[in-house]
C-alpha cells in the first residue's frame, strides 16, 4: 500500500484471502489475491467548525472528574482516555462542519460507560449547583440516549438519580385514583417496552412487545391516554434525557418523515414549563441498518389459511372482502411461482423488481380484521417487489430482501459508539452517510497469546464427527487452568452443541457460564453480556460463519453501488450474474473479490467482539490473556494479527483428544471410518462374527487384516471403545468388554 491520503487511515493491510496456483509453458505459477481497508476518519479539530468557552469548561470538567471516577475505583486510567473524554465533549456540544452521524469506534474497555455517566454528571453539577443559566442548561443536558437492553439504562438512571436526585416534580391526574397526583421526574427517563402485565382496553389488545411499539400511538390507539403506555409518553417529556433501547430506535428512525418517528420524542418540558428540543442523540451499539427479511409462498399460504380460518359469525362485512384479499394473495403466490421457476437452475440470483403488490384497501382490510398478525410478511413482500431481492435455493426455495433501513434522525446531531465501526462494511454505503472520527486508541496486545489448534470444527465437522465435542472438552478439562470464558454454536442441525458441551463443561470451577442461565454461551446471545471480564482464557469452538445467503444479502443491502450496476445491466447479464458474483470455489470462499472481503470483515468482527468479553477489555491492564482457536485460515490469521499488535501465536499440532479424527480424516482410510462409525451408531454391542461385519460394511480381507493387526491408530480406537476381535474354534467375533 502507498502512502495514506490525507484523513485516510489503514485498518487492514494487504490481507491475502485466496491463492490460485496455474501451469503455464511449463512453469508452475502462484496468484495470490488480497484486499486492504482504508477509511476516510477526521481527527476531532477537523470536525468541529467552532467552540464556545463554556463547552471548553465542561469539557475540561469532564476530563478531570473522570480521573477520579477512575481513582474511587482503584483503576489506572491512561492519558488516551481522559483525552478522549475532553475530545469527545467538545465534539459533542460544539458547532460542527457536517450534519451527517458521526461514528466513534471506541473500543471496549475503553471507558465508554465511565464517559457517559461523567457526562451526564458534570452537566447536572454545573445545572444543579453552578451558577448557569437557563439557556445554558437547555443546551446541554437534554438529550437521547439508546443501547441494546433496557436493564443498562435503567442502572444508568439509577446511578444519576442515586448521586444527584430528581430533576423535577411532575403533577398529572391518574383515573385510576381518581385524583391529581405528582410524582418525582429523573434527569433520565427510560422508556420501558410493554408487557403482559400491562392490561391493555384495547378491544384487540396488544400482545407483543413489537406490536406495542407500532400500535401504542395517540393515532392508532383511542385508549392510548389512559394507558401505561401513554403514561410513558406524558412522563417522558418532563425528563431532559430521554433513554431507550436501540430496538425501538430502529423502528422509529425507519421512515421517510422524521416526524412520525423519533420527533415525536424530542420535545421536552423544562422546570419553568419552556419546551426544549432535545438536539442529540447517543447510540451506544451499531444501530439496525440492514433490512434482510426471509420472504417465501410459504408465507403466502400462512395469510391464506389465516384468511379463510377467520370467524367471520360476529362479522358480515368480512365475507364482502374475503374473496378480494385472497385474490391478491393468490395474484402475488403466481407471480412468486413464476420468479422461482425462471432462476430454479441457481444456487443465488438477484431478481430485480419494480411491482406495487398489495392495494390500500388490503392493508386497511388486514389491519381491521386481523391486526398486526403477518404484518412483518406484508412489509417483506412489499419490499421485494419494490427494492429486488435475492432469490436462494437450497433445502428451501425462499427471498432475502436486500435493502438499507431509513435510518433517519431528522435534525438530531448523531453520534454512534461501536468499537468494530471501522470494520463493518454497513457504514460503507458509498454515500458517506456516516463520518469516522479518529480516536487514539492504540495499544500493544503483547501480553495477548493466541493458541492455534488446527482441529475443525466447523458445522459440517461437527455434524460428521459428534464425538468432537466430548473430545475438546476432555481437552479443556486437561489443559486449561483458571478462569475461562468457552463459546461455541447453539446447534448444528439435530446435535444440540451448547447443551453438549456445557453438560461435560459445567462441574468445572474455572469455566465461567452465562449467568442468566447457568449455561455456557453460544454465538449470537452474547451481546451487551459482561459477565466474562475476569476471564484470562478463551476457547472458541468453530468459527461464527454464517449460511452464504446471508454474507450475499447483506452485502447487497450494504452497498447501493452494486445494485445499482446489477440494475443498468441486468436484462443482459441477470443470467451470468449468479456465477460471477455468488459463485463459491472448491474451498468454499467467494470467488468475487467484494464479497470474500465482506465475508471475512463480519467474521473478524464477531471474533472481536467475543475476544473483547475478556480481560482484554480492561485498556489498562496488561496481564496475559491466552485465546485458543481452532482451524484459523491464513486471512483470519493476518487480520487477528493486525488488529491485536504486537500479540503472539503458538501452534499446537500435537493434541492427543484429537488423534483419532486427524487419523480418520486422512486420505486411504475410508474402512476405518466405516467402521467406526458403524461401532459407535449402529452396532447394539452384542458379539458378532467379523465375517458379517465386513460383508455388511464391504471390507476386503488384506484391508481387514492389517487394519486389526498392523494400524496401531485403530487399535487404539478399539482399546478405548472397549472392543476386540476374538477367536473362537475358527471363527473371529467382535465382542464388547
Amino acid at each position: 500500500m502507498g502512502e495514506l491520503k490525507k484523513q485516510e487511515k489503514s485498518i487492514f493491510d494487504e490481507i491475502v484471502y485466496n491463492k490460485r496456483v496455474e501451469e503455464k509453458n511449463g512453469e508452475t505459477i502462484q496468484y495470490q489475491y488480497f484486499f486492504s481497508h482504508v477509511i476516510k476518519s477526521n481527527t476531532v479539530n477537523e470536525l468541529i467548525e467552532s467552540t464556545d468557552e463554556k463547552t471548553i469548561e465542561i469539557a475540561n470538567s469532564v476530563k478531570e472528574n473522570s480521573k477520579k471516577v477512575f481513582e474511587d475505583n482503584n483503576a489506572y486510567v491512561s492519558e488516551q482516555q481522559v483525552n478522549f473524554y475532553n475530545d469527545c465533549t467538545k465534539l459533542i456540544y460544539s458547532a460542527l462542519k457536517v450534519e451527517n452521524p458521526i461514528l466513534i469506534p471506541v473500543r471496549c474497555g475503553f471507558g465508554k460507560s465511565t464517559f457517559l455517566k461523567t457526562l451526564i454528571g458534570t452537566i447536572i453539577g454545573k445545572t444543579k449547583y453552578g451558577f448557569v443559566s437557563s439557556e445554558i442548561k437547555n443546551n446541554y443536558l437534554p438529550m437521547i440516549i439508546t443501547t441494546d437492553r433496557v436493564n443498562d439504562l435503567k442502572d444508568l438512571s439509577n446511578y444519576i438519580t442515586k448521586k444527584y436526585g430528581y430533576y423535577n416534580d411532575y403533577t398529572y391526574y391518574d383515573e385510576k385514583v381518581n385524583d391529581v397526583v405528582t410524582t418525582k421526574q429523573p434527569y433520565i427517563y427510560v422508556l420501558k417496552g410493554w408487557n403482559k402485565s400491562i392490561q391493555c382496553k384495547n378491544y384487540k389488545k396488544v400482545k407483543t412487545y413489537k406490536e406495542s411499539i407500532i400500535r401504542c400511538t395517540q393515532e392508532k390507539c383511542e385508549f392510548f391516554d389512559n394507558c401505561e403506555m401513554g403514561r410513558q409518553k406524558r412522563e417522558q417529556l418532563y425528563s431532559p434525557i430521554l433513554a431507550m433501547t436501540n430496538a425501538r430506535l430502529s423502528y422509529l428512525t425507519n421512515t421517510v418523515d422524521a416526524d412520525k418517528g423519533i420527533n415525536r420524542f424530542t420535545s421536552f418540558v423544562d422546570k419553568d414549563k419552556k419546551e426544549i428540543t432535545r438536539k442529540r442523540l447517543l447510540i451506544d451499539e451499531k444501530p439496525q441498518l440492514l433490512n434482510n427479511s426471509v420472504v417465501s409462498v410459504d408465507e403466502i399460504g400462512k395469510m391464506k389459511k389465516l384468511v379463510n380460518n377467520y370467524d367471520s359469525s360476529d362479522d358480515e362485512k368480512y365475507n364482502n372482502y374475503k374473496l378480494e384479499m385472497l385474490k391478491e394473495l393468490n395474484n402475488i403466490e403466481k407471480r412468486v411461482l413464476e420468479i422461482q421457476e425462471e432462476f430454479k437452475d441457481y444456487r443465488n440470483a438477484f431478481v430485480v423488481l419494480d411491482e406495487e403488490i398489495f392495494s390500500a384497501e388490503f392493508k386497511e382490510n388486514w389491519f381491521n380484521f386481523f391486526n398486526l398478525k403477518y404484518n412483518q410478511y406484508i412489509s417483506a413482500f412489499e419490499n421485494m417487489f419494490r427494492n429486488g431481492a435475492l432469490w436462494c435455493k437450497g433445502k428451501k426455495m425462499f427471498f432475502y430482501t436486500t435493502s438499507r433501513n431509513s435510518f433517519n434522525v431528522g435534525d438530531l446531531k448523531t453520534f454512534i459508539f461501536d468499537g468494530t465501526a471501522e470494520m463493518s462494511l454497513e457504514y460503507e454505503t458509498g454515500e458517506n452517510d456516516f463520518v469516522y472520527l479518529n480516536i487514539d486508541d492504540y495499544k500493544k496486545y503483547d501480553y495477548v497469546t493466541f493458541h492455534i489448534i488446527q482441529e475443525n470444527f466447523s458445522r459440517n465437522s461437527i455434524k460428521k464427527r459428534p464425538k468432537k465435542l466430548k473430545a475438546v472438552c476432555d481437552w479443556i478439562k486437561e489443559s486449561i487452568n483458571d478462569k475461562t470464558y468457552v463459546i461455541s454454536y447453539r446447534e448444528c442441525d439435530d446435535i444440540p452443541v451448547n447443551e453438549i458441551l456445557t453438560e461435560n463443561l459445567k462441574n468445572i470451577p474455572n469455566i465461567v457460564m452465562c449467568k442468566d442461565s447457568n449455561k455456557l454461551p453460544y454465538f449470537g446471545n452474547t451481546k451487551g453480556k459482561n459477565d466474562w471480564s475476569s476471564c484470562i482464557n478463551m476457547v472458541q469452538i468453530g468459527w461464527n460463519r454464517y449460511n452464504s445467503d446471508i454474507y450475499i444479502a447483506e452485502y447487497l443491502a450494504s452497498s447501493h453501488i452494486i445494485k445499482k450496476q446489477i440494475r443498468e445491466r441486468y436484462e443482459k447479464t441477470k443470467y451470468k450474474i449468479p456465477e460471477l458474483l455468488f459463485g463459491l470455489d472448491e474451498r468454499g470462499k467467494f470467488k468475487f473479490h467484494d464479497l470474500e472481503q465482506y465475508r471475512l470483515m463480519k467474521m473478524i468482527v464477531d471474533f472481536e467482539q467475543e475476544a473483547f468479553r475478556t480481560r482484554i477489555r480492561e485498556f489498562s491492564s496488561n496481564k496475559e490473556v491466552h485465546i485458543y482457536l481452532f482451524a484459523v485460515s491464513d486471512a483470519m490469521r493476518s487480520m487477528i494479527w493486525q488488529r491485536f499488535s504486537k500479540c503472539k501465536f503458538i501452534e499446537h499440532r500435537e493434541i492427543k483428544q484429537f488423534d483419532e479424527f486427524k487419523k480418520l480424516d486422512r486420505k486411504g482410510n475410508e474402512d476405518i471410518e466405516r467402521l467406526i462409525n458403524w461401532m459407535d451408531k449402529e452396532w447394539n454391542k452384542k458379539k458378532i462374527e467379523s465375517k458379517n461385519v465386513k460383508e455388511l460394511l464391504k471390507v476386503n480381507n488384506d484391508s481387514w487384516t492389517y487394519v486389526f493387526n498392523k494400524d496401531k491408530g485403530f487399535q487404539k480406537m478399539l482399546k478405548d471403545r472397549r472392543v476386540k476381535q476374538k477367536k473362537e474354534g475358527r471363527k473371529y467375533y467382535l465382542i464388547k468388554y
